[in-house]
């Protein structure tokens, strides 16, 4: 689900970084509601952290198109997701595995946090 994210442009940083932004998010809330007696879980806590993770995440959708187009930024996760599912015959396995490291890394720059 996190790739097409990403290959709808949508996506704020890799998928990577994404997928392990989310996995800790979903175990912190379900330990918070496990450490709370059952009576004084508040069961919304995981409906809010479902909103901050998308809302952290994925970049709102674009108004007025439904192309798949990379958006003017951050393109890196889209590029990044293209390059897992388009032809890429032109390189070799060593420079597609280079250009993904590459874009992983530009597209967790361009959050601003690297």
């Amino acid at each position: 689900m996190t790739t097409r994210v990403a290959a709808a442009g949508r996506l704020r940083m890799s998928v990577g970084r994404a997928t392990e932004v989310m996995h800790s998010a979903g175990v912190g809330t379900v330990i918070t509601l496990m450490s709370l007696p059952e009576d004084a879980r508040d069961l919304r806590t995981s409906h809010t952290v479902r909103e901050m993770m998308i809302n952290t995440l994925a970049l709102p959708p674009r108004r007025g198109t439904t192309s798949a187009a990379p958006p003017p930024s951050p393109a890196a996760p889209w590029h990044c997701a293209a390059l897992d599912h388009g032809d890429t015959a032109a390189l070799s396995p060593g420079e597609r595995v280079l250009l993904h490291e590459w874009l992983n890394q530009l597209a967790d720059a361009e959050d601003g946090d690297g």
